[in-house]
């Protein structure tokens, strides 16, 4: 238990000095490096902040952001496309050994991608197969093996 200013007990709030209010430790942000192991503000007035701060260096930080999520794709797509196609590490077509990159994808081993992406709701396959913990039914195919096999099986959508 703490002691606020006024000298009462409050084990379960904290007093912000931003907002002059008393909020449920639950309205707290944590932060390791303080005594009571709580942000210093709660987080109303933190969003409140950070919000003003975003609209005055938004120019600044788009760019930024923009290449952050570029490399976190790639490193997503490389990740799952590894995990599907590879015997040492390195993303592979399991068909024909092609290593090239930009010419890997994801392929639905029974077919029926095009169905199971439209259920999904979501374009972003790579991060639907991590977030479900690499599942199993899927495989690593290069552009030139994936367009033979749906010739092949007849798979077109």
């Amino acid at each position: 238990m703490e002691i606020n200013f006024q000298g009462t007990m409050a084990a379960q709030s904290k007093y912000c000095t931003r907002c002059n209010t008393f909020r449920p430790i639950s309205e707290w942000s944590k932060n390791n490096q303080r005594k009571d192991g709580l942000h210093g503000v709660c987080k109303v007035c933190s969003r409140e902040t950070n919000r003003a701060w975003y609209k005055t260096h938004r120019e600044e930080r788009l760019p930024i952001a923009r290449k952050s999520a570029i490399a976190n794709r790639r490193k997503l797509k490389l990740e799952v496309l590894t995990h599907y196609g590879s015997d040492l590490g390195k993303p592979k077509c399991v068909t024909c050994g092609d290593e090239r990159l930009p010419c890997l994808t994801i392929d639905h081993i029974n077919g029926g991608g095009a169905e199971h992406r439209r259920s999904l709701g979501t374009r972003n396959i790579c991060q639907w197969l991590k977030k479900k913990n690499f599942p199993y039914g899927y495989q690593t195919l290069c552009m030139n093996c994936q367009f033979m096999k749906k010739y092949e099986n007849k798979e077109w959508h």
